[in-house]
């Protein structure tokens, strides 16, 4: 099926008059270039140990804080006391080895208002992540890395989970952020900086 002219005449007579809804701004220079939309599905590219996840929740912090956005997190390579201790270091500014325990619990049950965790004690196939991250009520979600899902390693294998993803997020309006590693020949061939 053909998309209607008048619905692209329609979208440019919006853009024109200013009437289409920007992303979600976080208040600094990086609004210039990243805003949060929903149903967005965005795939963060990066060599393993440089941040990925890290800036991630730095970001998702950032949005939870101003927007009052929930997330859900699977990550096969951090726990998720790991990711919510970093997420109090970034929320306090302190040490997270300074505090007491009650004040680490504190924390915790702050940030457990935005913040919920898949458990990563098992391979997961794309579609039950899919599943458990359409029953929370979230705005957004992290799959982390997607070379660590239970999955075929095919190029099919891939199309298959880029369309059924995409095509959720469609449906769902939640958007979908996985980070994926370059295939190791890439680090060993001298392509780190």
């Amino acid at each position: 099926m053909l998309v209607d002219k008048r619905e692209i005449s329609d979208y440019l007579k919006d853009y024109s008059s200013g009437n289409i809804k920007e992303g979600l701004k976080i208040g600094c220079r990086l609004d210039d270039y990243l805003r949060f939309k929903k149903g967005t599905f965005n795939m963060i590219l990066g060599h393993d140990n440089t941040g990925k996840t890290y800036y991630r929740m730095w970001y998702y912090l950032v949005l939870a804080v101003k927007h009052n956005l929930r997330f859900c997190i699977w990550t096969g390579e951090n726990k998720a006391g790991q990711i919510i201790r970093n997420l109090i270091k970034i929320y306090t500014g302190k040490d997270p080895a300074k505090m007491t325990l009650m004040q680490l619990y504190q924390y915790q049950e702050e940030l457990g208002q935005w913040f919920d965790f898949v458990d990563n004690s098992k391979l997961y196939r794309y579609d039950e992540l899919l599943d458990i991250f359409g029953s929370g009520g979230y705005n957004s979600c992290l799959i982390d890395p997607y070379t660590g899902l239970d999955r075929d390693y095919t190029h099919s294998a891939n199309d298959e989970f880029l369309n059924a993803t995409r095509q959720w997020v469609n449906e769902t309006e939640i958007r979908i952020d996985v980070c994926n590693h370059p295939v190791s020949s890439a680090g060993r061939g001298g392509s780190v900086f």
